[in-house]
């Protein structure tokens, strides 16, 4: 009972900060907000960029965030370990905590470089009508 209490609790928060956004109070739709912000783009001038590249920079930017979070577990490994003071069952967990980051780490380096890649062969190749 406890569990169905958080979830809809959880459900109503989401529905009320999506239905309830800034913009829409304002009363802006949603091709408002995009004209919008290609102009906002435009006056900062930034230029406005093909679906496929706005999905890869958005996707590399979520790779370095992952990166970044087992680079920290990578640490947390490595001062469990310090701080393990001779005690087996610590030093075993950090080495798990420690292979599993740079596994782990690897895993995003790798998915970086592949999004990098079919990032730039998307956007150097022109757009064909056909």
């Amino acid at each position: 009972m406890k569990k169905i209490k958080i979830i809809l609790i959880i459900i109503t928060i989401l529905l009320v900060f999506n239905l309830f956004t800034p913009a829409s109070l304002a009363g802006l739709k949603f091709g408002d907000a995009t004209r919008l912000m290609g102009q906002t783009s435009a006056e900062a001038g930034v230029a406005r960029g093909s679906l496929p590249g706005i999905a890869a920079s958005i996707i590399q930017f979520l790779l370095g965030l992952v990166g970044i979070i087992f680079f920290i577990l990578f640490l947390y490994g490595g001062f469990v370990w310090m701080t393990a003071q001779g005690n087996e069952e610590k030093i075993i967990k950090a080495k798990k905590i420690i292979i599993n980051a740079v596994i782990g780490l690897a895993i995003v380096i790798l998915a970086y470089s592949i999004t990098y890649f079919i990032a730039s062969a998307l956007e150097a190749t022109p757009a064909t009508n056909q």
